[in-house]
């Protein structure tokens, strides 16, 4: 567990004039709100962007655009998490009411998180000088995807540098505002996307939809944060050299276990497109489809409590906090166990009617994906509650633990049971 630093804590007391009181309740509920709202349309994306894509795009191409496409994931690695740290730390400081430590930590982490964003921008736009070499592509093919590819890291790097005013707008419990700018960004891809691919654009209309995605965050949530920030609750942003480093410091320790996270979530299709070819990448994603769509529903409703369990440990209501935890906890394992159940049973005919029979990779593949997800799902809630009282290496740990207990399930199943 941490607190602010020293210096910062000296200067930064409880102030007579605190801030306006909230409604942790009703903040929470509208974070639901917005957060079902982006996952609705991320649900239509899913459901009308990939037949779309099968359709416009041709199928080895758009293949190699899966297999390749995460390395994207990968890039991310290089984002130590500061997102998550960022926001824990506003609400607590909000929570608290130190009005100057609030300053400093939204100050110094923005400043943090637009350098970091440029880091993964770079390291991706090297890859995307070879990153048709890693797929058997065509040499006409092959130069389409590297051209989508260093497109999409442009985006990419919007969408990283989007995640620091994001997440301490969230921490400030101005769900509705985050929410908004969110779900306008999230719509604006999914048009874009479809409009381009009826207009002849082929694969380059996801990285231009991902663009204009990020473009639209970025923008959207800073200047929003700008805003309340200096306009609404009259805070001086500042930047300070020992919280920028505690800031970036613990977020390493926390993105040491997003590293395992990403690397487990995204390395499936890279191995089974880059050993077995670009339709089994294909196969294992689409089958794998559904109950990641399924795994947002529960994710989501864990994300939205975040923000005001970190705001009531600020504010020290140390009882109000193991109830809310404890009712989570049941809310959401029951809700995995009766999707992934779901999943197991409608997949087949759901992916017929979807995209057809082709890509389904069997019932077992499809038990196999639902168990993982839901341990995956798991391990974020509980590690999620820790987060939220600023306990972060014993979670970090575990989570890279699981990371790699999931990946040598995938090598087994790819390379060893042949099930791909």
């Amino acid at each position: 567990m941490y607190e602010l630093t020293d210096e910062i804590g000296a200067e930064s007391g409880r102030e007579l004039s605190p801030f306006p009181a909230i409604s942790r309740r009703t903040t929470t509920v509208q974070g639901i709100a917005m957060q079902f709202s982006t996952l609705a349309v991320a649900i239509v994306q899913g459901f009308l962007l990939t037949p779309l894509c099968l359709k416009h795009i041709d199928y080895k191409l758009y293949g190699a655009w899966l297999a390749t496409g995460q390395i994207l994931a990968w890039i991310s690695l290089l984002d130590p998490g500061i997102n998550e740290v960022l926001r824990q730390r506003v609400a607590h400081s909000f929570g608290a009411g130190n009005r100057k430590a609030l300053g400093t930590v939204l100050g110094s982490g923005l400043f943090v998180g637009a350098l970091i964003a440029l880091v993964p921008t770079a390291a991706g736009m090297c890859a995307g000088l070879f990153v048709n070499h890693f797929v058997t592509l065509g040499e006409i093919q092959g130069a389409e995807l590297r051209r989508c590819f260093l497109a999409a890291v442009l985006g990419t790097g919007l969408t990283i540098a989007s995640f620091a005013p994001s997440a301490a707008l969230q921490g400030l419990q101005r769900q509705v505002v985050q929410g908004a700018v969110s779900l306008v960004g999230s719509v604006s891809y999914l048009a874009s996307a479809i409009a381009l691919l009826f207009v002849g654009w082929g694969l380059a209309a996801i990285p231009a939809a991902l663009l204009i995605r990020g473009t639209i965050w970025f923008f959207g949530w800073l200047f929003a944060l700008l805003w309340i920030a200096t306009r609404q609750l009259r805070i001086s942003l500042r930047v300070h050299l020992n919280e920028s480093k505690q800031t970036f410091g613990i977020s390493a320790v926390n993105g040491a276990s997003n590293v395992g996270a990403t690397i487990q979530t995204n390395t499936d299709a890279f191995i089974a497109g880059t050993v077995l070819g670009p339709e089994s990448a294909a196969m294992l994603s689409l089958t794998g489809a559904l109950s990641d769509f399924i795994r947002l529903v529960p994710d989501r409703i864990v994300y939205s409590f975040l923000p005001s369990m970190a705001h009531v440990v600020g504010r020290g209501e140390e009882s109000k906090f193991r109830n809310i935890s404890w009712r989570l906890v049941q809310i959401v394992i029951a809700l995995l166990a009766l999707a992934m159940g779901a999943v197991i049973i409608v997949n087949q005919v759901f992916m017929k009617h979807w995209v057809g029979a082709r890509p389904y990779g069997g019932l077992l593949l499809t038990v196999v994906l639902c168990i993982s997800t839901a341990l995956f799902s798991s391990c974020y809630l509980f590690g999620s509650i820790l987060f939220s009282r600023g306990i972060i290496k014993g979670p970090a740990w575990v989570r890279l633990g699981q990371s790699a207990a999931q990946m040598l399930l995938v090598f087994l199943l790819i390379y060893r049971i042949k099930l791909v």
